[in-house]
């Protein structure tokens, strides 16, 4: 239940889904880079490289899963999801035009 609250918050999001889908290819070098790094951690560190405010890259990751171009398995707790949980959507470009059109 944790995961689905987690989800629906990130579905409301303050970026634009051309911040979120473009740099989505950051994520996926970060989440491959540490596949058994917790999700917090990977933020921590991309923040930290990149100069984002704290907080920043954790909440772009739950907005990506929330928009489904990152999926897991729901039954995972939040709390024990590490980067090697996370699969990328297979067609992004299908899913960003699914989501233009709904603008």
């Amino acid at each position: 239940m944790k995961n689905l609250d987690i989800l629906y918050s990130a579905r409301v999001q303050s970026e634009s889904l051309e911040i979120l889908f473009n740099s989505l290819p950051v994520y996926v070098d970060s989440l491959e880079a540490n596949p058994n790094t917790k999700l917090p951690d990977i933020g921590m560190l991309i923040d930290r490289s990149y100069s984002l405010e704290a907080g920043t890259s954790l909440a772009r990751l739950r907005a990506l899963m929330a928009l489904r171009a990152l999926t897991f398995d729901i039954s995972t707790p939040w709390s024990r999801l590490v980067a090697r949980d996370l699969q990328v959507v297979e067609d992004i470009t299908l899913l960003r035009a699914s989501y233009a059109a709904n603008q």
